[in-house]
């Protein structure tokens, strides 16, 4: 059984379960909780809301986003969409109707094209939660350039985006964009 964004308040039992089952609360809240079975499991989860963005601010779409629970075992995996964002379910704790067992905090590990960024979140503070990770896929950005680099992504500027510290140097576009706000230059 599954029931979702659910808020139980001033009843006797805000949970009875009295048949061994398992279930789980997603994104809801409850005070109480009755079980005559260590047989009932509910599993309690929350939304971890994940926002990509590369270092120029612009959405990160289809990066691996993989959380892990705080025993190490992956929990939850899923790409990021066109807007960046990817939204995983995660378990807090695992209720057996007299004792909780947190697997809280998570690491939020998130891969694409061989770069990585991670981050920790607790679901016992926050419940459901958003955050924003920045991820650095060049190591490029605009600034002073001293070697030859490869552009991975585009780059916005609100002023002269490269200037140049050494000669020969290469800057491979990769066919990325380089986009000012008309107050300086490219180069």
């Amino acid at each position: 059984n599954r029931f979702k964004n659910i808020l139980f308040s001033n009843n006797v039992q805000d949970i009875n379960f009295t048949v061994a089952t398992n279930n789980t609360l997603l994104n809801s809240t409850f005070n109480s909780i009755y079980s005559n079975s260590a047989n009932n499991y509910l599993f309690v989860k929350w939304y971890a809301s994940i926002n990509l963005r590369d270092i120029n601010n612009i959405s990160v779409t289809g990066a691996n986003v993989t959380a892990y629970n705080r025993t190490g075992g992956a929990e939850s995996s899923i790409l990021s969409d066109s807007s960046g964002l990817a939204q995983l379910e995660l378990i807090g704790y695992l209720h057996n109707g007299s004792t909780k067992f947190y697997v809280t905090p998570h690491t939020i590990n998130i891969t694409l094209n061989g770069y990585s960024n991670s981050t920790t979140i607790n679901l016992t503070t926050t419940n459901s939660t958003s955050t924003t990770i920045y991820m650095n896929f060049s190591g490029v950005g605009c600034g002073s350039i001293t070697q030859s680099v490869t552009l991975t992504s585009n780059l916005n500027s609100n002023d002269t985006c490269f200037v140049i510290g050494a000669d020969n140097i290469v800057i491979n576009g990769n066919n990325v964009a380089v986009t000012g706000n008309k107050t300086g230059s490219g180069i």
